[in-house]
């Protein structure tokens, strides 16, 4: 397929860029989630031991909803920049992506405030799978119009950052299943993720 042939063409730069903007927004907003209590509230002669009960459940969720975030914006960029163009196939589904991407500050909020029930358990580690699913469809949209690499990268092998979304795919699923017995811990599965994503 030509260039002349694409109804749209697109920078892959502006897309970095609005990647770059909503990643930022998405990460930042995920420690105004944490829920510092009323300190009125509390016992004099117990209130440290109180305030951390009650933060570090929260901290533990913003920091793997925050490195999650991370090792997806990694990802993307890892492939993006190897792009010259984007058609408007491609552009759809980064939309979607950065769409459900956004609704991570409030999948984390759910799981701090809810997260002994089920429901929210089950909404967090769904949505992390709508991610890992999201972009692997991008990468194969990508394999299947491969004019759209730089010259330098015709010849790109998509094996290794396929395999990551695999293993994080994976590591979705198996909190999922968790979240049917035990959903306050389900999303500790995924503390592997930096591993995945920086090597």
């Amino acid at each position: 397929m030509s260039d002349k042939k694409d109804i749209k063409l697109f920078s892959p730069g502006r897309i970095e860029t609005l990647t770059d903007g909503i990643y930022a927004i998405a990460m930042t907003l995920l420690i105004l989630g944490i829920d510092i209590p009323d300190f009125k509230t509390l016992k004099p002669d117990n209130v440290t031991f109180s305030v951390i009960n009650h933060v570090y459940p929260q901290i533990i969720n913003y920091v793997i909803s925050f490195v999650i975030l991370g090792s997806f914006w990694l990802s993307h960029h890892s492939v993006f920049d190897k792009l010259r163009k984007v058609n408007s196939l491609l552009m759809f589904a980064v939309i979607i992506f950065l769409l459900f991407s956004a609704l991570v500050p409030f999948s984390t909020i759910l799981i701090d405030d809810h997260g002994k029930f089920f429901i929210s358990a089950l909404f967090f580690n769904l949505h992390i799978f709508i991610l890992n699913a999201l972009m692997f469809i991008q990468f194969f949209i990508i394999h299947k119009n491969r004019n759209l690499l730089k010259e330098e990268f015709s010849d790109y092998n998509f094996t290794k950052a396929k395999r990551k979304i695999v293993f994080s795919t994976v590591l979705a699923l198996s909190a999922i299943a968790i979240s049917f017995f035990n959903p306050q811990y389900s999303t500790l599965v995924y503390i592997p993720i930096p591993f995945i994503a920086f090597t």
